[in-house]
């Protein structure tokens, strides 16, 4: 009788081995899941935050390149009106639109390839870029100056390109001084939603 006893209470210890076993392997998963999870939201936001480093480079790049030859056609327009000097200047003006074009067509190339963008963040910043245009070219004034978007503009992108719902979003907060500036004042900061909109 004892003996039976004693092969039951070996049949317990090893079925609370397993119960032990099997909690403490749910208990690893999880932890690895979560830590996981963590890296890759780590990873998309160290992404994200690359991206508009770049986004603001280009955009220096471009401001620097349109203000300096909006610059030049401000000159060339008052140049025009001499007689002298008329056919030269418009031949020049031509040469600064197809200039000023391809510039454009190139930095909206570079949004789109950005290797650490998501592709809605690169469709947003593409969209809210520092001058007007229509399928990549840019919009001029009367006077063939290209347009700025605006004065001052804000581009909220969310973080690690989830939808425009996440809770955590980056602002940018972009400011040009005039359509012949060649500088970009850039300023951002992480918001996020207010509770309601979430």
């Amino acid at each position: 009788m004892t003996k039976t006893i004693f092969f039951n209470t070996r049949g317990n210890i090893t079925l609370l081995g397993i119960f032990l076993a099997v909690i403490l392997s749910g208990v690893m998963t999880i932890t690895i899941k979560t830590v996981q999870k963590n890296y890759l939201a780590i990873k998309s936001r160290s992404n994200t935050y690359l991206c508009i480093k770049n986004f603001t480079h280009s955009s220096n790049s471009i401001v620097n390149t349109v203000g300096k030859t909006n610059s030049i056609l401000r000159s060339l327009n008052l140049a025009k009106k001499i007689p002298k000097l008329k056919i030269e200047a418009e031949a020049a003006i031509l040469a600064i639109y197809a200039g000023q074009n391809i510039a454009h067509l190139a930095y909206l190339k570079k949004i789109a390839l950005y290797p650490r963008c998501a592709s809605t963040t690169s469709a947003i910043l593409a969209i809210k870029t520092p001058y007007q245009h229509a399928f990549g070219v840019p919009l001029r004034d009367a006077n063939g100056i290209i347009k700025p978007r605006a004065l001052k503009w804000k581009i909220d992108i969310p973080l690690s390109g989830r939808s425009t719902l996440s809770s955590l979003f980056i602002q940018l907060k972009l400011e040009l001084n005039s359509p012949f500036s060649s500088q970009l004042v850039v300023q951002s900061r992480e918001n996020s939603l207010p509770a309601f909109l979430q």
